[in-house]
């Protein structure tokens, strides 16, 4: 059962849930799938006022997530379900509950945002008398028509936040003789969105009587945007002498709201009466999905004060936490990369996160971004997902498979696959579409269901993944295959993706806690850096910086490239860091310790002696690596690391070092396994008794 409060603004009334922190938590589940239908039918279900508790609408406040210095978010839904822009006399009410439940003397002040796509602040005021200002800000659009219906006499179009017709009725016609439904009904079809009406009387200069249609609800007893309308449609009445401030009462059925405005660049001020009439409990139901798709919350060790913005879900995609355990990797390693490794042995003490272990087929680092990213795609109502990368791509895979995973628990909203996957040029010489097999992540992507789209490495880099990836939307749209896809850039590094290695550093912190040690250094493998930058910002944002804490200087998180050069790749993390930091002013150099260049003869291409250390590992430590990501920069860090052993001069205290173990084991099964056979593997032999 879910708390709720019942709240009336002149008769206008509404149920509010407060999802402020966490409450309301089913609620927040619930209204990601508004449109595919499963909030609306509960909004429409509670609002019945012969069934359930009725009302013209529900009001769900929120935390803010745009405007600063706001005090909670507001969304309106209508009582049929859909969502307006904004509700004045719903703003009235929430000042109403926010003072109360901030137990505040009067006058009491707020900020509440409100909007859909384009977001306002809104200052509210609940006076002394009881009554609450509100400041609607200017006017957004305005326009006069001419009316030719005979029992009206004159038609304006206002936006204050929401859209309204204003309708004045003439001088000897009755207000109460309307059908204000039959004429409010009419107008929606000459709308893409619909729209609010208002009927209005002149009684004298500064007082009006008006009833109105609310688009979604029908007529109320009273609507306080209109109200807000109807003081603009006063000023556009033909005067001789149009007033240069107007002070307007606006008698509803419900009662009477007070607006005043300085025409025409002045902030719409509003005053009317607002109340709590009761609370209770209600049965929200589990919406579809909803075990793994979460309301999400910062961890609280994690300072947020410096981001741009913070998700509000997730999925449950990958399996949480993955173990971090001690790495006898310098042992491993000591019979290939010789003395360097006995020495490093003495000086570091190494330790593995198993991101690897996120999850069978979804298992690497992917699926920690793709946990937010496809979150947000369902949010937004996508129906299909479009990235790119090589051809053995663990990001294309794990979208596929994970595409898959949610399609089932979101039915019947679709989620389609599309990835655009680079070949060699050659292989794209002619016009047929070459046979590119099944071996690999390139098998389970197909196995899912992916549509795959080819490109050369040429026009891959000429052109850039990302680009291409809206092209392909486009032309899917065009085609009639995509209403709203999601593009997703190359391993999902984007920011909203690095939220899933922010979450992962305090993850790593948490277990550091438990464990009670602490990091001196962290290695990450990059390719699109969206890993690297989460993690380095991660621990960046503890209150000492150091994963565990436990005194000591900031965990130094260093960044190894295994697909572009340094300057490349740093350039790639600043532009994640300008879309997750408020003015966007760091540079990855501020939160990587340093960025090393493990490319080696290309990008998933392998010497012998780094398929060496692959089998080394394995054999000494049951881990696997992967021969493009976490293979190659755990070879490029161990020789770092054998370098500085040797050249220390002195002993020193041992250093704890993290190693963030990245997945990809599917691309062993994509690799050129020519190169296994110079290594000493596992022996085969017949049978003999």
């Amino acid at each position: 059962m879910t708390r709720f409060v019942k709240v009336s603004g002149l008769g206008n009334d509404y149920i509010v849930f407060d999802c402020r922190r966490g409450r309301c938590s089913r609620v927040e589940r619930l209204m990601v799938h508004h449109r595919i239908g499963a909030w609306s039918s509960f909004v429409s279900k509670i609002s019945s006022r012969r069934t359930s508790i009725g009302s013209d609408g529900v009001i769900v406040i929120v935390d803010p997530d745009h405007c600063v210095g706001a005090s909670c978010r507001m969304r309106i839904f209508n009582s049929d379900g859909s969502e307006a822009e904004l509700c004045c006399n719903g703003l009235r009410c929430i000042a109403k509950y926010l003072s109360r439940e901030a137990n505040s003397e009067l006058p009491f002040e707020a900020f509440v945002e409100t909007g859909m796509q384009e977001r306002a602040l809104r200052k509210v005021v609940v006076q002394t008398s009881g009554l609450v200002n509100a400041n609607l800000g200017k006017v957004g659009h305005w326009e006069q028509h001419v009316c030719v219906h005979s029992l009206l006499g004159s038609m304006h179009e206002v936006n204050v936040g929401n859209p309204h017709t204003v309708y004045f009725i003439r001088e000897n016609e009755n207000l109460g003789d309307f059908d204000v439904d039959f004429y409010g009904e009419e107008l929606q079809s000459d709308y893409e969105n619909g729209i609010n009406a208002s009927f209005v009387k002149r009684i004298d200069s500064a007082t009006v009587e008006a009833r109105t249609y609310e688009r979604g609800s029908g007529e109320t007893n009273a609507c306080g945007s209109a109200a807000a309308a109807i003081a603009v449609g006063c000023w556009l009445q033909p005067f001789k002498n149009p007033p240069e401030h107007i002070d307007v009462t606006v008698r509803y059925p419900g009662g009477k709201i007070q607006m005043s405005w300085k025409p025409p660049h002045g902030d719409l001020v509003q005053t009317g009466d607002a109340s709590i009439l009761f609370s209770g409990d209600v049965d929200v139901p589990q919406p579809p999905g909803s075990e793994h798709l979460i309301s999400y919350h910062v961890p609280r060790c994690l300072d947020t004060q410096r981001f741009a913005f913070l998700p509000k879900v997730k999925f449950n995609l990958s399996n949480l936490p993955t173990p971090l355990e001690k790495f006898d990797v310098f042992k491993a390693a000591a019979p290939l990369l010789g003395d360097s490794m006995r020495v490093a042995d003495e000086r570091f003490e190494c330790w593995i996160k198993r991101d690897d272990l996120t999850g069978a087929a979804l298992s690497g680092n992917k699926i920690r971004k793709l946990d937010f990213c496809l979150a947000d795609a369902v949010k937004r109502n996508c129906d299909v997902v479009i990235t790119c990368g090589g051809i053995q791509s663990n990001h294309c895979r794990a979208t596929a498979v994970a595409c898959a995973r949610i399609k089932s628990w979101i039915k019947p909203q679709k989620l389609e696959a599309h990835l655009i996957l680079r070949v060699p040029d050659d292989d794209l010489a002619g016009e047929a579409t070459p046979e590119i097999g099944f071996n690999g992540n390139l098998l389970l992507g197909r196995f899912a269901g992916a549509r795959i789209h080819l490109v050369s490495e040429r026009e891959y880099h000429k052109e850039g993944g990302f680009s291409l990836v809206k092209k392909l939307a486009k032309r899917l749209v065009n085609e009639g295959l995509a209403i709203n896809p999601c593009c997703l850039p190359s391993g999902a590094s984007n920011a909203l993706g690095s939220f899933g290695y922010i979450h992962c550093a305090a993850e790593v912190h948490q277990q550091c806690l438990d464990l009670d040690i602490s990091f001196d250094d962290a290695f990450v493998a990059c390719g699109s850096v969206g890993t690297a930058i989460g993690f380095a910002l991660g621990c960046e944002s503890l209150e000492d910086r150091r994963l565990g804490g436990a005194g000591g200087s900031k965990t130094l998180v260093h960044a190894v490239s295994v697909c572009d050069p340094v300057e490349d790749a740093l350039s790639d993390g600043t532009s994640i860091l300008g879309d997750l930091i408020k003015g966007g002013k760091i540079v990855a150099d501020d939160i990587l310790a340093s960025m090393s260049e493990a490319i080696g003869i290309g990008y998933a291409k392998s010497t012998p002696e780094e398929l060496q250390l692959l089998r080394a590992v394995a054999l000494e430590t049951g881990i696997f690596l992967d021969p493009v990501y976490s293979g190659k920069a755990l070879h490029n860090i161990l020789k770092r690391l054998g370098a500085e052993a040797v050249s220390a001069t002195e002993k020193g205290k041992k250093k704890r070092l993290l190693f963030l173990h990245t997945g990809g084991i599917f691309g062993l099964y994509g690799t050129d396994t020519r190169g296994f056979d110079a290594l000493e593997l596992g022996s085969v032999e017949r049978f003999r008794a």
